[in-house]
């Protein structure tokens, strides 16, 4: 019938009949009228009524908003702003239109945005307005790696928060302020916003405050190296959010909460928190954090030693990232894929990705992921043979983490330089950086740094001919039960069973990692050309006839690295330049 009654009517008509249907839907649901909020949009804007139009399409954009339908929100924000004249219209609908850029992550449009933003303020002259402006310029400064401009929109919008006495307001600018601070590595002064945000937020009982301070002082106390109030932290915040009903925060807590079971080396609880994140994430369109997830689970299938897994991952994670165009993600995708390359053996992919990272990193002064950036880059030169650069590298790393009071890095980089030393042939000096390694690995609650240090620790100690020591060192490593590492120190103990004349015990323990060798399924393996060595020794004193096979396995698979070399001095130092290359080629 009324597609009939329209098919019949001029526009004047029509336009008259969406009127008085809208009016009488008005009066029919009186004061619940934002629940037909959609209706009445579409038969004030076809009446050309440009003041309702605009409210109720601001309310059906407000309502799609609500259950995540953000192509939906767009539109009615977007055709609302095309009725709307009046600054503080405009003012209000570019703030939600604003929140769904920043959801979907598309900054190019939140740009623009904020800028018509900017100016309207600027027209109105009202501080509330200014502040509001100071605090989406944080947000979006923080999202694009500005953490200058970042800090200084949000110092200034808390202000004028205050000024107006807008306690809800100085809580949020106060904790997106402190998430510009975390990503540019001032953790006390992020921890100390976070904390003011969460005391406001706490005296007003605004939920989604709450919990994303609580989440941003877990980060904090992560970033620093206090494992269980991270934890705790993350565990408040995730209760905060599900008790309010709030999916899209709940995602990037899940994801929070994936990382710390993954540092306590719970893979598989890691993996459900992550998997969980990605459709949480999925379901209400949260790219950002749909970014955050696939990265992450990429870094759980490394851990597994499931290297093609992990790629498959961190490819989708770099899509999403480059699409948003968030440098923070972007660095940090390239990171885990660098990481992933040189466990492939792509080592020219993998150097290039971290120096695309760095120069990311130092452009935007990340310097969290610039101290991760450069001890990795030290970590490939070393296997490259590259080893003043390692040097030098690793020094770098270890005085800017000190600096910035990430002891992550600081543990990584003591493994490092184990290695380095060990591969220089001082190992008296390889063992006092293990154990320094070591004793923070433990501080900190890391199970893969604790095995990766009491290995090297071993190696130091065959070195040094203290067979005792290595044995406990490798013991140590093989009761944290690490799947990357579990070969070298299977094979670290059939070295010691060996200098003991036990060559049936040597013989055992290395069986299992012969078997993976000569088919060269070394996927995830930490040390494959010192394992081909270290086996190459137990067969030969146990004369076992697969030696000479294993030597030639061994050799080709060193062969096939090098040849993905096409730098031919690198490539000469990689094979010459390295002891254990040189060994496996003699």
């Amino acid at each position: 019938m009324q597609h009939y009654l329209l098919h019949n009517l001029d526009d004047v008509e029509a336009s008259f009949l969406h009127e008085d249907v809208g009016r009488a839907l008005e009066d029919l649901h009186g004061p619940a009228s934002d629940t037909v909020a959609l209706q009445l949009a579409r038969h004030f804007d076809l009446a050309g009524l440009s003041a309702k139009a605009q409210h109720y399409l601001g309310l059906a954009g407000d309502r799609a908003m609500e259950v995540y339908a953000n192509q939906e929100a767009l539109a009615h924000y977007s055709r609302a702003l095309d009725w709307a004249t009046e600054d503080v219209d405009r003012f209000r609908l570019l703030v939600s239109r604003l929140k769904v850029h920043e959801l979907s992550g598309n900054q190019e449009a939140r740009r623009q945005d904020l800028e018509e933003l900017e100016e309207s303020a600027a027209r109105l002259a009202d501080p509330a307005k200014l502040a509001e402006v100071g605090l989406q310029r944080c947000k979006y400064e923080t999202a694009v790696g500005n953490y200058a401009a970042a800090r200084k929109a949000g110092d200034d919008a808390a202000a004028l928060f205050k000024g107006v006495g807008d306690v809800a307001g100085e809580a949020s600018a106060r904790l997106a302020l402190g998430l510009a601070l975390y990503q540019s590595a001032n953790y006390a002064e992020a921890r100390e916003e976070c904390q003011q945000a969460l005391a406001q937020a706490r005296e007003i009982a605004r939920f989604d405050i709450e919990g994303g301070a609580l989440a941003n002082l877990g980060i904090v106390a992560d970033l620093t190296g206090d494992r269980q109030a991270s934890r705790s932290y993350f565990e408040q915040a995730l209760a905060v959010y599900r008790r309010a009903n709030f999916p899209s925060h709940e995602a990037k807590l899940l994801s929070n909460l994936g990382v710390a079971y993954w540092r306590a080396h719970d893979l598989d609880g890691a993996l459900e928190h992550f998997q969980e994140s990605l459709a949480k994430a999925r379901h209400v369109g949260a790219r950002t954090v749909e970014g955050i997830a696939l990265s992450n689970l990429a870094m759980v299938w490394q851990s597994k030693g499931d290297l093609d897994e992990a790629r498959r991952y961190i490819e989708q994670g770099s899509t999403v990232n480059r699409e948003i165009g968030s440098p923070n993600a972007i660095a940090r995708t390239l990171g885990f894929l660098a990481s992933i390359l040189l466990g492939q053996g792509d080592y020219p992919g993998s150097r290039a990705a971290d120096e695309e990272a760095l120069e990311i990193d130092r452009r935007t002064g990340d310097r969290q992921d610039e101290s991760f950036r450069l001890a990795y880059l030290g970590r490939l030169a070393r296997r490259l043979g590259e080893h003043e650069k390692s040097s030098s590298l690793y020094g770098d790393a270890l005085a800017l983490c000190r600096e910035i009071d990430d002891r992550d890095v600081e543990a990584l980089c003591l493994r490092g330089l184990t290695a380095l030393h060990l591969d220089l042939g001082e190992p008296a000096k390889a063992v006092e950086l293990a154990n320094q390694a070591l004793d923070l690995s433990k501080q900190l609650g890391d199970h893969e740094g604790q095995a990766l240090a009491a290995l090297l620790a071993g190696h130091a100690r065959i070195a040094l001919d203290e067979i005792d020591g290595a044995e406990r060192a490798y013991l140590y490593a093989a009761d944290l039960d690490i799947p990357s590492v579990a070969p070298s120190t299977a094979a670290g103990l059939a070295h010691v069973a060996v200098r003991r004349g036990d060559y049936q015990k040597a013989a055992a323990l290395i069986e299992p990692i012969v078997n993976r060798l000569l088919s060269r399924d070394t996927s995830g393996m930490e040390e494959i050309f010192r394992l081909y060595m270290t086996a190459r020794g137990v067969l030969e004193v146990t004369e076992d006839e697969r030696g000479s096979e294993l030597v030639r396995v061994g050799r080709q698979t060193l062969a096939d690295y090098a040849a993905r070399i096409p730098d031919e001095a690198t490539c000469k130092s990689f094979l010459e330049n390295v002891v254990i290359n040189r060994l496996l080629m003699s």
